[in-house]
């Protein structure tokens, strides 16, 4: 919770931030753009070393070094330099890569398959009620400022950067594993790692499921109940639910937004007057998506490989860290309707897929 309160809450601000540094320092070419793509690329490049590293690590150890890359792209914010920007953002990228990756194993070496839903649907809300503390932190901090100077910055930035380091310190406690023991594979080289993640990467369910892992990266409260452990059908209706929820906030976001509206500032009309409420409830329902899905998708993955946890997550995150560089480039060029039209099919491709597998998985 730490962690991705300073994460989300500085990444959010980062084009804000940067843009603000450039008015006092013309000279200044840090692109937020640039480095949040710099951060996703070598998150998905570093994905399929994950499982090697934490063939010789353990997942704790390697949770402790992911949160040190997110420190290191906090602190990359007081130099005011772009190159010192960029190594951080892929810093950062090699940390993601780490933990999430290793906070879907821990979770799953501490669960049964009784548990996990409940276990993963947990850790999802602390996730994201992470977004709430950082954000009400900046609006307290920003309130009333026309211009976010430099020692308003240095104060979001250093509290942030307080926080990873505190999570840093947090990932050094943890305790081990409960299953680690019966359920933890073999150390093995770093070949044979990486031979094992790319054969779990190529399996009937994982290339299935790669629809799904696409389209959670692409959108932006958790309500999953412990019910669900005893009707595996359930997850597939919960899952449709979630793809509804985003269905009525791309809807909303079409008739209120102008095409060109994420580019920046327009005067394009639009369909519907804008109303602040309408965005909250944007915002909510895309929330109460995001907040479906990945406890739905660890669940799922981890009935099918548990054996081989660490590289079947090595896969999801690899999915979902490659799409959003790709996201991130198309936003550059594609308009918001068009944007939405190709959530919407990937949406309806990735929950046919989950349906399909969490069908076949469960009836085993």
């Amino acid at each position: 919770m730490f962690l991705y309160s300073a994460f989300y809450t500085l990444s959010n601000l980062e084009k804000l931030i940067l843009h603000s540094v450039q008015s006092e320092l013309p000279e200044y070419g840090g692109d937020g753009f640039v480095s949040l793509s710099i951060l996703y690329i070598s998150f998905a490049v570093f994905m399929w070393c994950v499982a090697p590293v934490m063939s010789v690590t353990g997942p704790k150890c390697a949770l402790t070094l992911g949160a040190v890359g997110f420190s290191l792209y906090l602190a990359s914010f007081l130099a005011e330099r772009s190159w010192v920007l960029y190594l951080g953002s892929a810093c950062n990228g090699i940390g993601a890569a780490l933990i999430w990756t290793c906070q879907g194993v821990y979770i799953i070496l501490n669960s049964t398959a009784a548990t996990i839903t409940r276990n993963t649907a947990i850790f999802s809300g602390l996730c994201h009620s992470s977004m709430l503390y950082g954000n009400l932190f900046v609006y307290i901090s920003f309130e009333g400022k026309t211009r976010i100077d430099r020692s308003a910055q240095l104060l979001v930035i250093w509290v942030l950067l307080g926080l990873t380091v505190v999570a840093v310190i947090l990932a050094l406690l943890l305790p081990s594993p409960v299953h680690a023991s019966e359920r933890s594979s073999p150390r093995v080289g770093v070949l044979q790692a990486i031979h094992k993640s790319w054969a779990v990467a190529t399996s009937t369910h994982m290339l299935i499921l790669c629809p799904m892992f696409f389209y959670c990266a692409q959108v932006l409260l958790i309500l999953i109940n412990p019910f669900l452990e005893n009707r595996p059908w359930m997850r597939t209706a919960i899952v449709f639910l979630g793809m509804i929820s985003d269905f009525i906030a791309f809807l909303l976001s079409y008739l209120m937004y102008a095409d060109n509206s994420i580019f920046g500032p327009t005067s394009d009309s639009t369909i519907i007057t804008s109303r602040s409420w309408i965005a909250m409830v944007i915002a909510l329902l895309l929330g109460l998506s995001d907040g479906i899905f990945m406890p739905m998708l660890i669940s799922v993955v981890g009935k099918i490989y548990p054996d081989a946890t660490a590289s079947a997550l090595t896969i999801y995150t690899f999915c979902f860290s490659l799409a959003s560089a790709v996201s991130f480039f198309y936003s550059a060029f594609l308009g918001l309707h068009m944007q939405i039209t190709v959530l919407v099919g990937q949406g309806i491709t990735g929950a046919l897929a989950f349906a399909y597998v969490n069908y076949h998985v469960w009836k085993k």
